[in-house]
């Protein structure tokens, strides 16, 4: 009956940025540098919703984000009155079937009191399938609502950080998700890595477990696994582990920062803790696998980059190499005010 009363008229689809899924409500030497700011929005909804924050949306005007926000809202209205309307009439038949079995009960003489019990039993039974009715009605409207409340959150997410938007571009963090070959290896690793500006390691691990046929990988900092491709990792500690016929196997992989950033940019990084809740950097580094270096010289090529509620922002650039220039001309949206070290 819910979904009959709701309809998919009454769906909460609404266009959303690039990076956002649609939901419906039916009821010296110095080395690549880049700082992310990672702020996890409050609302456990919003990665179910935008469920690829590496994915950067271009800015919209206020007037469109508010008018989309009051046809949200209207939804939401119309969400719940619908469902009120439903519970109400469910009410009304069990009020109904109350009154029918006190109606058949009425002139029914002690001696029928088989009879009696069975209508007893039947009313019971009825009530309770339509008190039914009435808590998934409840819990397909919070459901819808929960939905509705998450895109809202979102669309105010993008109408607070419009400052931010006439600062810096967006950029597509995807870059993240390249690997290179390791020579003399059968297998590749993450071009990048992330440091948090607390602790100069970048740590990688993935774990193969007999009877667990996809390996467990982690990261620290946490969030360069959600970024960055561990699937090659993984698939080496597969491989591994079928080879020696362990158990269990683990593949680490270790990184260390070892570069210097220029004042400039230092004092951007300043700035940038005051709109943004962590710093990250990123660079081309010299991985070292299972204690076994991997040589590798990084480049000069920093970029700075900040993030906050599921969107990045170029924050600034200096020495960058071709590859960077790429990533700096094809992976953002707007303008880079230049901050050059």
């Amino acid at each position: 009956m819910f979904e009959f009363l709701f309809g998919k008229k009454k769906s909460a689809s609404v266009a959303t940025p690039a990076g956002a899924a649609t939901a419906t409500a039916t009821v010296g030497n110095e080395t690549s540098a880049t700082a992310v700011s990672v702020l996890e929005p409050e609302l456990p909804e919003l990665e179910k919703v935008r469920n690829n924050f590496t994915k950067p949306h271009l800015p919209r005007d206020e007037a469109v984000i508010k008018g989309e926000i009051d046809v949200l809202l209207g939804q939401r209205s119309d969400t719940v009155s619908a469902k009120d309307d439903a519970v109400g009439k469910v009410k009304a038949e069990i009020d109904e079937t109350k009154r029918l079995a006190d109606k058949a009960m009425v002139d029914l003489l002690p001696v029928e009191a088989e009879l009696k019990a069975s209508i007893v039993a039947k009313r019971d039974a009825d009530i309770k399938k339509q008190q039914a009715r009435i808590q998934q009605l409840e819990r397909d409207c919070a459901a819808a609502c929960q939905t509705l409340d998450a895109q809202i959150a979102l669309l105010n997410i993008d109408n607070n950080v419009r400052p931010i938007d006439a600062q810096f571009p967006r950029i597509d963090m995807s870059f993240l998700e390249q690997k290179r070959t390791i020579p003399g290896k059968s297998f590749q690793m993450p071009k990048f890595a992330m440091f948090s500006i607390d602790n100069p390691k970048c740590a990688l691990s993935a774990r193969s477990t007999y009877g667990h046929e996809t390996p467990a990988s982690t990261s620290t900092p946490a969030i360069f696994a959600k970024l960055a491709d561990l699937s090659v990792l993984c698939q080496y500690a597969l491989d591994q582990r079928y080879r020696y016929g362990y158990h269990s196997l683990e593949v680490k992989a270790e990184a260390t920062f070892k570069g210097a950033i220029p004042a400039t940019v230092r004092a951007v990084l300043v700035d940038a803790k005051k709109t943004f809740q962590q710093v990250y950097l990123v660079n081309e580094p010299e991985w070292t696998v299972d204690e076994v270096a991997i040589p590798f010289v990084p480049p000069v090529d920093p970029l700075v980059i900040g993030f906050r509620d599921g969107i990045f922002w170029l924050i600034a650039s200096f020495d960058t190499t071709p590859a960077e220039e790429y990533i700096r001309r094809e992976f953002t949206q707007g303008e880079l005010k230049d901050v050059r070290g």
